[in-house]
């Protein structure tokens, strides 16, 4: 008996000793998952962050956040709202400010939804560990053109992301927040202030329209490095100008300036910087550009469009809204002769030739052509400054403030 008491008591020690063993690999166990989910968490919210500023550079898109080739709204539109100040806000409400929902596949693949006119809904728990990434965007009202993207990152699906975590532990390893600020780089730095400018001759022929009623602008509607030939009677400026005085022409400082140099000075960069902006699209042709080859881009959602060589333009178009006004840069020549509208800014590189051809086209905005320019009466260029100040703060690409990317506060 006294033996079995032993025994007995020494298998209770054993029992207890073990009992302890565990409780700490059973802490271990747990430290281990919520330090595993909390790097999960981590991961899915900066890779929504990258997911974000990728889409706002980006062409249209649908509900699944997924390219389409028209009728739809790219994610700029769908998100951000432009301000006259130049201050950027999100289109979404305070109660789900939530711009971009995605959740993580079994394959590793990233499920996405984009916010419209509704906000994306989460989807649920799948069988295998999943997570999953809430985008929202928040003004930064110091900082015109700027954003902070904010994202919460979760170690499981979207659906249960935004709730509440029933214990700290637990909120701990599922929820990581992430933000990052970004600035609007504009397409164009400076904008016309005439509504033609040349660097070379211009010919109005039988009385080519040029107009620019703005006085802050100094009310100059045509501004060309060369002489000026045809009928002027349809050169407008402010009312009350005196005659001439909507004209400058033979500038020298135009003259000596080559035409990128011209570009350069509305762009703010080299032309070849100016190509890498991440919103640009890039358009190449084996001989020269159409105006269907242009439309299936603008089509798309791209608003910032540079054709690399020359362009042609002989079937009748409507670019550009008042609201929505666009960015072409041809890179050769230019040879305009279809009845169109045009709301934006026209850049061309080399030598411009505008017809309304059977009917009229309308250039609201600002044309800036590098070499001459030739007209007749079935154009009308007319300076827009309202136009102007909304390409430059809505058309251009969204790069990243050095430094920002962190932790939210």
């Amino acid at each position: 008996m006294s033996t079995l008491f032993v025994v007995i008591a020494l298998f209770f020690v054993t029992a207890l000793a073990g009992a302890f063993a565990n409780r700490h690999l059973l802490t271990e166990l747990r430290v281990a998952r919520l330090v595993g989910d909390d790097r999960r968490a981590q991961v899915a919210a900066e890779q929504g962050l990258e997911r974000a500023l990728t889409l706002m550079n980006g062409d249209s898109v649908d509900d699944e956040c997924q390219a389409t080739p028209s009728g739809h709204r790219s994610a700029m539109d769908r998100w951000i709202r432009p301000l006259d100040s130049g201050h950027l806000v999100s289109r979404r409400d305070a109660q789900d400010a939530t711009v971009l929902l995605c959740d993580r596949g079994p394959t590793d693949d990233w499920r996405c939804r984009c916010a419209g006119d509704q906000a994306p809904v989460g989807r649920a728990a799948e069988a295998t560990p999943s997570s999953s990434v809430r985008v929202a965007l928040q003004p930064v009202p110091s900082q015109p053109g700027q954003l902070w993207l904010a994202a919460h990152g979760c170690a499981e699906a979207s659906a249960g992301c935004a709730a509440p975590a029933p214990t700290a532990d637990a909120a701990q390893g599922r929820g990581s927040q992430r933000r990052m600020q970004v600035a609007l780089l504009p397409a164009l730095r400076q904008v016309p202030s005439a509504a033609l400018v040349a660097g070379g001759a211009v010919d109005l022929g039988d009385g080519m329209a040029v107009v620019n009623t703005d006085a802050a602008t100094g009310g100059v509607a045509l501004r060309s490095g060369g002489r000026l030939a045809g009928s002027d009677g349809a050169l407008i400026g402010p009312n009350g100008a005196r005659s001439g005085e909507q004209v400058l022409s033979h500038d020298t400082e135009l003259a000596q300036l080559r035409p990128q140099e011209l570009l350069r000075r509305l762009v703010g960069m080299s032309l070849d910087a100016w190509t890498r902006h991440p919103a640009l699209r890039v358009l190449r042709c084996e001989a020269r550009c159409d105006a269907s080859s242009v439309a299936a881009v603008f089509n798309q959602g791209a608003r910032f469009v540079w054709v690399d060589g020359s362009l042609r333009v002989d079937r009748e178009v409507q670019w550009g809204e008042p609201e929505r006004p666009l960015a072409l840069l041809v890179g050769g020549d230019l040879d305009w002769s279809a009845p169109s509208r045009w709301r934006g800014a026209l850049l061309v590189g080399g030598e411009a030739r505008l017809s309304g051809g059977t009917g009229q086209a309308r250039f609201d905005g600002g044309v800036v052509v590098g070499g001459g320019v030739r007209g007749d009466a079935s154009v009308q260029i007319v300076h827009q400054a309202k136009l102007l100040r909304l390409l430059q703060h809505q058309v251009g690409s969204f790069v990243r403030v050095p430094g920002s990317l962190g932790a939210a506060p």
